[in-house]
């Protein structure tokens, strides 16, 4: 979600992007799914589908497709892809920014709510090499920039940067450290009251990693987790009473889903981070099973 312009603007995932799932047994060939939309309200309570994000955006439709990614065409020979669903929304330079999941390279999109018309916003390097980078999964505003955070496989190119000029593209932000070949992208940007950048990368192998950003230099806050591989996804940021909070999604849980294993982090100065202690009876089982009080 996102207010632009007095405005409320919703996207969906409501795409086939259904990895190996099928819906039910003897199913036709067809996903027929309505693919990615953006939903716009004026009160909050009220909402409409924007029409031209159908008609000349990035609302591009699933139905009819024979897979679960989007791919155009008929197997094998695929033509290109639709956005099967929309990540990250921001307001920037006037206009509503979307950024969208698509398998042969996520999107960026500019909308100009005021003549209700799209642009796409080149991204250098997006669509080249394999695999392709599939979505634009960040975005967020810092130092009168759009800093967009990519998923797909990382390198040294998960973060981009756009000034908003229309004849520009969006670029790699210069210096970013190169991360490990596990690193399947950005889950999070967050910026601080302390004037840094927060780019957390997802690492199902190492454990996350966190990095800062301040306009210029990058330092690495953690490379494995916190010290935990299982700490999967640097996953949500807040910032409350000048305390910095940092929750994870941590991969221990599938090993014994009646406890928990997502871990809470927060520091006071944006450097030193420590682990809070959280209640015994947090976790899955409160909310699973009636026997312990749930529901």
């Amino acid at each position: 979600m996102e207010t632009h312009n007095t405005k409320v603007y919703v996207g969906s995932d409501l795409g086939a992007f259904i990895t190996g799932v099928d819906l039910y047994s003897g199913r036709p060939g067809a996903w027929n799914f309505p693919g990615s939309q953006l939903l716009v309200s004026t009160d909050g309570k009220n909402f409409s589908q924007v029409g031209s994000c159908v008609s000349s955006g990035p609302c591009t439709s699933a139905n009819g497709l024979d897979n679960p990614y989007g791919l155009i065409g008929t197997n094998p020979a695929y033509t290109g892809a639709i956005n099967t669903s929309i990540r990250a929304l921001a307001s920037f330079n006037g206009k509503l920014y979307v950024g969208t999941f698509n398998a042969m390279g996520g999107q960026l999109w500019a909308y100009d709510d005021t003549s209700d018309s799209w642009a796409l916003v080149p991204i250098q390097g997006i669509t080249t090499g394999n695999p392709y980078k599939p979505a634009i999964m960040e975005l967020r505003v810092y130092k009168d920039k759009l800093y967009i955070g990519i998923g797909g496989p990382s390198g040294n190119n998960y973060l981009y940067s756009y000034d908003g000029a229309s004849s520009s593209i969006a670029m790699p932000v210069s210096g970013q450290p190169i991360l490990a070949d596990s690193t399947v992208g950005v889950i999070k940007l967050f910026t601080s009251s302390n004037g840094l950048l927060y780019i957390g990368n997802t690492d199902l192998t190492l454990g996350f990693s966190l990095l800062t950003y301040d306009g210029t230099n990058f330092n690495s806050i953690t490379l494995d987790g916190f010290g935990d591989p299982n700490n999967a996804y640097a996953w949500s940021m807040a910032e409350f009473n000048g305390r910095l909070y940092l929750g994870t999604f941590n991969q221990d849980f599938t090993s014994d889903p009646t406890n928990a294993s997502a871990q809470l982090w927060y520091s006071d100065n944006q450097l030193n981070w420590q682990k809070a202690t959280l209640p015994k009876n947090f976790g899955p089982a409160e909310l699973w099973f009636p026997e312990h009080g749930a529901w």
